[in-house]
């Protein structure tokens, strides 16, 4: 009977136990489990954003406020194109573009970065004639050689152009760079050379054939270089237009005036004035002109389109 009793009491103990064992086990595993779930949990994202407040950004994602090629402007403007800054399209830093402001077949990726800095205008006549201005600030150039003029039957492209013409010496081309206020105007005729004005051009009227003419602007007589001449000579001097070469056979000039005689054979030319005025600061024009040899206007209507190197759409017009 004892040794019943004692039989009894050992199953209850080692019974007790056990369960008291397995009840830890379980809550331990529990536990374990509990804390898996908050690390995997936790509100730093593996994709590198808030994983916290719901967030469903995938990755390499940006949300829209922040990828390139949208616009920080107010929401339904309807503006295309990347914001500055930006990378949208392949066009860079691309002003923001109305799709209103588009010719038709042309997208926002298809807009050069100086849109609209660049403004194309014309009329078409019998010799057609182009210009192109440009809202460029103060120690700015962009070249435009290489840019083209497109229209409904052709286009051209833009040339190089004489910067400096030096009268020494043959007319040097290269790219025509246009800065703040300059202006490229394009002639559907020909002429010597393309070439940016420059304060003593009008003489270059007596030796080549320009159509339209070369302005008439160069510099004034110093009437002090001409007050120890005759009257009669310093009459004859003053009356010789802008830009014209004087006539040494002119009756009104005085044979034994040797001073005068010398002075006018020595001025009134290209190269005179070009060595009296080359270094002036305002030497140079802010006018390029160039003789394109056809006419590619339509004398009725047309559409007109600048593209620059790439293709991409500067301006345009209609008429």
């Amino acid at each position: 009977m004892e040794r019943l009793f004692f039989f009894i009491a050992f199953v209850l103990v080692v019974g007790v136990g056990f369960y008291f064992f397995q009840t830890g086990l379980i809550q331990k595993n529990i536990s374990s489990f509990t804390s898996f779930l908050s690390t995997s949990s936790t509100t730093h994202s593996i994709f590198g954003g808030d994983g916290g407040s719901g967030s469903s950004t995938l990755p390499g994602s940006l949300p829209k406020s922040s990828a390139p090629g949208y616009g920080a402007g107010p929401s339904g403007a309807g503006n295309l194109g990347p914001s500055s800054g930006g990378t949208g399209g392949g066009t860079g830093n691309a002003p923001q573009v109305n799709s209103s402001d588009l010719p038709p077949g042309f997208t926002a990726n298809q807009v050069s970065l100086h849109y609209h800095q660049f403004r194309i205008s014309g009329s078409p006549g019998q010799n057609g004639v182009i210009q192109i201005s440009n809202s460029l600030g103060a120690k700015e150039f962009v070249d435009v050689t290489g840019w083209s003029i497109r229209t409904n039957r052709g286009g051209e492209f833009i040339p190089q152009a004489v910067n400096l013409y030096n009268p020494f010496g043959t007319a040097v081309q290269s790219d025509i760079k246009l800065g703040q206020s300059d202006t490229l105007t394009i002639y559907a005729n020909s002429a010597p050379t393309n070439l940016r004005l420059n304060k003593c051009v009008g003489y270059l009227n007596d030796t080549n054939q320009w159509n339209p003419q070369l302005p008439l602007s160069c510099p004034s007589i110093d009437r002090s270089e001409i007050q120890s001449f005759t009257g009669a000579c310093q009459n004859y001097i003053l009356s010789v237009g802008g830009c014209q070469t004087a006539n040494l056979g002119d009756p009104r000039i005085p044979q034994n005036d040797f001073s005068c005689r010398d002075y006018i054979a020595s001025h009134f030319s290209y190269r005179s004035c070009y060595d009296a005025h080359v270094a002036d600061a305002d030497f140079l024009s802010h006018q390029v002109w160039v003789w394109a040899g056809s006419n590619p206007l339509d004398p009725f209507h047309d559409r007109v389109m600048l593209l620059d190197a790439q293709g991409n759409l500067v301006d345009y017009f209609t008429y």
